[in-house]
């Protein structure tokens, strides 16, 4: 009985391993906070309180000051210092800037207007 418990157990051990895997097209740096789809938007630790948003592939700061980040689906929302208010979709790389909620849909701003509750 306790051969096959071991069995089960190391069975479900290799398991949990290899689906726990997972590779990036751009791995994670020393700075990275976090980061998104393939890896190629990062969450960057700047400072011990600075956080930016880059696109690594082409090291380009998206928003260079985070204050807040929230990742639904295939969407990263951002609310930060130069940019204001930042939706990158990850999977098509599209990216939409404004200061102001209103050049922003219902949705979006709703999800904003979360984020700054929290």
């Amino acid at each position: 009985m306790n051969r096959y418990l071991i069995k089960f157990l190391l069975g479900f051990l290799l398991l949990g391993t290899i689906m726990g895997c997972q590779s990036y097209k751009y791995p994670a740096g020393r700075d990275t906070e976090r980061l998104f789809g393939d890896g190629k938007y990062q969450i960057l630790k700047v400072t011990d309180d600075v956080f930016s948003l880059n696109n690594v592939e082409t090291a380009e700061p998206i928003e260079s000051h985070v204050y807040k980040y929230k990742e639904i689906n295939q969407f990263i929302y951002v609310i930060g210092r130069d940019n204001g208010y930042t939706v990158l979709n990850y999977e098509t790389g599209q990216i939409k800037k404004s200061k102001e909620l209103k050049n922003f849909n219902q949705s979006e701003r709703e999800k904003f207007s979360k984020m700054q509750d929290n």
